[in-house]
């Protein structure tokens, strides 16, 4: 799950056995943590996020104001 937080940084929770959530690590989460990107910071001046599920794996992407994708 994603969500998309009114100041532009996105919370991510549930299933993460592949890391897919982006809060580094790859332990499941039953309660909202913060998105990171690749260099551990937090992402920032998000403006669209999307979930899907494909093969019983998840994917996430976010889009920043710039277009952005990570």
């Amino acid at each position: 799950m994603l969500a998309l937080m009114s100041d532009g940084t996105v919370m991510s929770w549930g299933r993460n056995v592949s890391g897919q959530l982006g809060v580094g690590g790859t332990g499941n989460r039953g309660y909202a943590s913060a998105v990171k990107d690749g260099n551990g910071q937090l992402l920032s001046d998000v403006v669209a996020v999307s979930a899907a599920l494909q093969h019983l794996r998840g994917h996430c992407i976010a889009i920043d104001n710039k277009w952005t994708k990570f």
